[in-house]
């Protein structure tokens, strides 16, 4: 991908196509790991999937969010600020879906 892409966008060709093509690589880990725990053990899920796709989802946004606030440092780091705020009241919150996301781990390894 970056042999033809940066021919034709420059450099910034190359962030984006590591950035797809370890999107692929997670995707595909992710159904390999359930095909596996399928045919291995006998498990249907091994994260809850809800989970998983929120927080992929919420990483994501914040990203695309500093990515078009990089001119503008103040901005930038107000926001960062502010989600480190949110983070730091809600951490009882967090703490419990961390457990969650592990408990079900354990549990499925069992």
């Amino acid at each position: 991908l970056n042999y033809v892409f940066i021919k034709i966008f420059g450099y910034y060709a190359a962030g984006y196509t590591t950035l797809v093509c370890y999107m692929l690589y997670a995707i595909m880990h992710y159904v390999f790991m359930i095909k596996i725990t399928k045919k291995e053990h006998g498990l249907s899920e091994v994260y809850n999937k809800k989970i998983l796709l929120g927080l992929s989802t919420i990483i994501t946004v914040f990203g695309l969010i500093l990515l078009f606030t990089y001119k503008y440092p103040l901005i930038r780091y107000s926001i960062v600020v502010v989600c480190f705020s949110v983070i730091v009241c809600y951490r009882k919150r967090i703490k419990l879906l961390v457990k969650e996301l592990v408990s079900i781990k354990k549990h499925s390894s069992d």
